[in-house]
C-alpha cells in the first residue's frame, strides 16, 4: 500500500510540474541519487516574475473550496518564539513568503488535480495578459482575446491592477 501511494504522490508531482513550469514557478528539487516520497508538492512563487503572489493563487483557490498551505512558518516568527536568538540568513522567510504547499493527496483523481491546474494556469495568463497590456507597445485589447476559462465565471481573486509584492529578500 505504501508504495502505491508514495507512487501517485510522485505522479502528483510530477503532473504538476509539467504544467506549471512558468516563469517564477520553482518546484522543491528532488536530490540527484534520491527518491524523495513527494509526500507535499511544494513549490515557490517569485512574484516580482509570475505576476502573482503565493497567497493570490492561495485566496483563488480557497474560492473554489480547494485548500492549499503556505510552506511551515518558520520558528522564530512565531509568537511563542518571539525575541528569541535567530541564526539564519533569511531562506526559511523566504520560503514561507513564497512557498505553497498545492493538493497532492494519493487518492486525488486526475480530474481533482486537473482542476486545480486549470485553475493556476488561468490565473498566472490573466495576469500574463493584463502585464502585456500595460505595456506601451502591447495591443490594449489583449487580455479580451485570450480564451474563456473558469474564472471568468467566478472572476481573478487578486486585484489585478495592484502591482505584485516584492520578493522577500
Amino acid at each position: 500500500v505504501l508504495d502505491a501511494r508514495v507512487a501517485r504522490r510522485r505522479e502528483n508531482f510530477a503532473r504538476y510540474k509539467a504544467a506549471l513550469s512558468h516563469p517564477g514557478i520553482a518546484f522543491m528539487p528532488e536530490p540527484e541519487g534520491r527518491h524523495s516520497t513527494r509526500w507535499l508538492t511544494a513549490l515557490t512563487i517569485d512574484p516580482t516574475i509570475a505576476g502573482v503572489t503565493r497567497e493570490d493563487i492561495r485566496l483563488m483557490l480557497l474560492e473554489y473550496q480547494i485548500e492549499s498551505r503556505p510552506l511551515w512558518k518558520p520558528m522564530h516568527m512565531q509568537p511563542l518564539y518571539a525575541g528569541a536568538a535567530y541564526h539564519g540568513e533569511g531562506t526559511d522567510e523566504r520560503l514561507f513568503a513564497n512557498g505553497l504547499c498545492v493538493p497532492s493527496s494519493s487518492d486525488m483523481s486526475d480530474e481533482q488535480q486537473d482542476e486545480v491546474i486549470e485553475l493556476i494556469t488561468a490565473l498566472l495568463e490573466t495576469t500574463k495578459y493584463h502585464r502585456a497590456a500595460q505595456q506601451p507597445d502591447s495591443d490594449p485589447h489583449r487580455c479580451s482575446k485570450r480564451a474563456p476559462t473558469n474564472l471568468d465565471q467566478k472572476g481573478p481573486a487578486c486585484n489585478l491592477n495592484e502591482p505584485a509584492a516584492q520578493f522577500v529578500g
